[in-house]
């Protein structure tokens, strides 16, 4: 992402080149070395030619779990990581991940048919095929414009970019951020092939109801969700499809109703871009559990990781007010969805503090967490992976849990007698 707000392409979409010192990404680490630069360009570019978005099957496994060789490399390269440890994560990433499908090339041909491309969506063996269009339209076309079509027009093609948890968003945030078109390309191909279509009801729904709706800010609404017991029952640690079987079904006009809550006016952008970062780093940093040893949501934690690239895309020259509002705001509906999923646990501020965001929105009461509140979050997500944690939820032999909400996932989870977790208050 350029400093100057601009999307700019100066290389082919079929190609992966890292241009730090013009594009460093938003977060700023130890300096970045050339070698460094090499390995990450290498192993992104094997990214994209090789792997799949998915490496579990639908028609198998019953649900898609996602590649993150990409979120890996840029991830370690803003960090200052050596060239050997990109290289590592990598090679340690790759052995589980699946191949890219042969393209069709007859679909390929005929996705500018908006009718062939829609009858297209959501069938993960077309992928190949949708990143060998999507190339071909950003170099045709530029960015920004196979952007507005896709992402920002306000219709069911762009709204595919919110299924999958999010993580066609992840990736084309990613791509924004490092000015990389191949894998904007990447991101558009993802969000093409999933198959989540329920959530687009739901966004819908929220949109038709808001007007006339008082809006509040995020936290206040994760406080509202985590207080309603309906809201906090509508689904377990057993319902796989949570979103689908769980909050849609059991709980759907109370979720529509806060959802239809939150709302971004074109005046608020700036102001309301801070909020997200905020908000679901709150809902994550406070899910936790007295006597217990520290434990981030994973799925909770996908709305943090979204945060990160709300910026980079709001700064685009070309996005239009209306547009950057409505990235926000559905966005935001997303995290509060995601957060009802997993149990809208309690959160409370004060674990954290037995263990920044920026000055001028510090004092104001929507943004939860204050000054230290972010370094002792850090510090409680680096206990949270320290191995000696063992197992962490239900059939899951790892220090995530998922589902902070759910009482039974935390069973497992270790109380360790130096944590400032493990308190003498009561659970």
């Amino acid at each position: 992402m350029a400093s100057n707000g601009k999307l700019q392409q100066q290389q082919s979409s079929t190609i992966v080149s890292l241009d730090i010192k013009n594009h460093p990404g938003a977060w700023r680490g130890p300096p970045i070395s050339g070698e460094a630069v090499e390995v990450g360009n290498r192993v992104l570019q094997l990214n994209h030619d090789k792997y799949h978005p998915f490496f579990s099957y639908m028609d198998r496994e019953g649900v898609h779990f996602h590649n993150y060789l990409t979120h890996h490399a840029l991830t370690l390269l803003s960090l200052g990581a050596s060239p050997k440890q990109i290289q590592h994560l990598f090679d340690i990433n790759t052995p589980y991940q699946r191949g890219s499908v042969p393209v069709k090339q007859e679909i390929v041909e005929n996705l500018s048919n908006s009718s062939i491309y829609k009858k297209s969506l959501g069938d993960e063996d077309f992928y190949t095929s949708f990143l060998k269009f999507f190339e071909k339209e950003v170099d045709s076309k530029g960015a920004p414009a196979v952007l507005q079509k896709y992402v920002f027009d306000e219709d069911l093609v762009a709204d595919d970019m919110l299924q999958g948890f999010i993580h066609p968003l992840v990736q084309l945030g990613l791509g924004i951020e490092f000015n990389q078109p191949a894998i904007v390309a990447e991101g558009l191909a993802q969000a093409a092939v999933h198959s989540d279509h329920y959530l687009f009801a739901f966004f819908h729904e929220a949109e038709e109801r808001a007007p006339g709706v008082a809006s509040k800010y995020l936290a206040g609404l994760l406080d509202l969700a985590s207080a309603d017991e309906k809201c906090r029952n509508a689904s377990n640690s057993q319902v796989r499809e949570k979103v689908r079987d769980g909050v849609l079904l059991n709980v759907r006009e109370e979720a529509i109703n806060l959802a239809a809550q939150y709302q971004v006016g074109e005046d608020e952008v700036d102001l309301r871009l801070a909020e997200p970062s905020n908000a679901s780093a709150y809902m994550v940093a406070e899910a936790q559990r007295w006597n217990k040893a520290p434990r981030m949501d994973f799925f909770v934690f996908h709305a943090l990781n979204t945060s990160i690239f709300l910026g980079p895309i709001s700064k685009l020259a070309w996005l239009s007010q209306r547009s950057k509002a409505r990235l926000l705001t559905y966005a935001g509906r997303m995290s509060l969805l995601l957060f009802i999923d997993m149990g809208a646990a309690p959160l409370d501020l004060e674990i954290i503090r037995q263990q920044q965001v920026s000055k001028p929105y510090e004092d104001r009461p929507e943004f939860r967490l204050k000054g230290k509140d972010f370094e002792k979050f850090a510090v409680a997500i680096v206990d949270s992976l320290n191995p000696k944690g063992g197992k962490a939820g239900p059939q899951e032999d790892e220090n995530w849990i998922r589902g902070s909400g759910f009482d039974d996932v935390w069973e497992t989870v270790p109380s360790e007698s130096n944590c400032p977790m493990a308190s003498t208050k009561s659970t």
